[in-house]
């Protein structure tokens, strides 16, 4: 036995390595880009829908041009109006709903603007 165990290696302090570590600004490049990977795919689906939405509203003016025989000026304060309304104030606004007199408002404010009834908003 006993010469079995004298070649067996002993491991020496100096055969082992050392855990690896990561200095801060590695951490924060590492974490960085798997955040930034995560991320990236949420953002393109708020922008592309906020993106959808605004054309949705560009088409509905310019349908309500047509049929409402409006100037370019109408259809320009027209699309202002919707954007205000539907759009709101910004991307990290937070939406309410909004109250039925509210709405109500909202179309008064386009006849009235117009000096004609909108029918299909």
């Amino acid at each position: 036995m006993k010469k079995v165990a004298g070649k067996v290696k002993k491991r020496s302090r100096e055969a082992t390595s050392q855990p690896t570590v990561l200095l801060f600004r590695e951490k924060l490049l590492v974490f960085g880009a798997i955040g930034a990977v995560l991320l990236l795919p949420i953002g393109m689906h708020v922008r592309s829908s906020k993106i959808a939405h605004r054309e949705m509203l560009q088409q509905r003016v310019k349908k309500w041009k047509s049929k409402y025989e409006l100037t370019d000026a109408q259809a320009a304060e027209l699309l202002e109006m919707e954007y205000t309304f539907h759009v709101g104030d910004g991307i990290f606004s937070i939406k309410t709903k909004r109250s039925a007199e509210e709405i109500e408002a909202h179309k008064q404010a386009i006849n009235a603007k117009l000096g004609k009834v909108i029918q299909d908003h």
